[in-house]
């Protein structure tokens, strides 16, 4: 079961957030594409809109694959909802998360599962209210990295891609300027490649 929260939303743009599952392993598939049409039109991947209504900011959401190959989700009423049926479940899944429309950020939140053996606990999350600043928490959780991966310029500078608050104000070495300072650190550090291209940050 993945959980997150939805941070974030504009009133420009229609739709909302889209939540599936692929087959494919991240770093084998295609680039930062749409999850609707362009990846859920190919072989093994699954995806599906979730209401506007369910994905204000502030709301949390809850979805998961059943032992049946349907995708199913819980939104802030509690109720749970099926967004789509046929996923394979005779390989590993990895959960989709496209933040498309109204909405543009959202936080993972940590989720449990009891079992016979006891309670299972996903990877560690920090509270939204109370997390430390993204520095410190990626300081703790990746890499060092080194200086001279980029450069900065204020001028021109729009939103970052990543936290859609802070100025686009990091130059990468492909020549997207799409990133904060702090995000530019997080991308950096964990993933090693441009959030637009996948070109690797030397």
């Amino acid at each position: 079961m993945v959980r997150l929260q939805v941070n974030h939303t504009v009133d420009r743009w229609t739709g909302a957030l889209r939540l599936g599952f692929t087959t494919i392993k991240p770093v084998c598939g295609p680039g930062a594409e749409m999850a609707i049409p362009n990846l859920s039109e190919q072989p093994g991947y699954w995806a599906a809109p979730v209401p506007e209504e369910c994905a204000l900011p502030g709301y949390q959401l809850k979805f998961w694959a059943t032992k049946k190959g349907k995708l199913m989700y819980k939104g802030q009423d509690g109720k749970k909802h099926k967004l789509l049926v046929g996923l394979d479940l005779s390989k590993p899944l990895w959960a989709m998360i496209d933040v498309y429309g109204q909405t543009c950020a959202v936080t993972l939140l940590g989720s449990t599962k009891k079992g016979p053996l006891g309670t299972r606990r996903s990877c560690q999350t920090y509270s939204c209210e109370n997390s430390p600043p993204s520095s410190e928490l990626f300081e703790r959780n990746c890499p060092p990295i080194t200086d001279n991966q980029w450069t900065e310029d204020f001028n021109t500078a729009e939103s970052c891609v990543v936290c859609m608050s802070e100025p686009a104000c990091v130059i990468l070495c492909c020549g997207h300027q799409c990133l904060c300072t702090v995000c530019a650190e997080r991308v950096t550090a964990c993933f090693g490649t441009c959030p637009l291209c996948r070109e690797g940050i030397t």
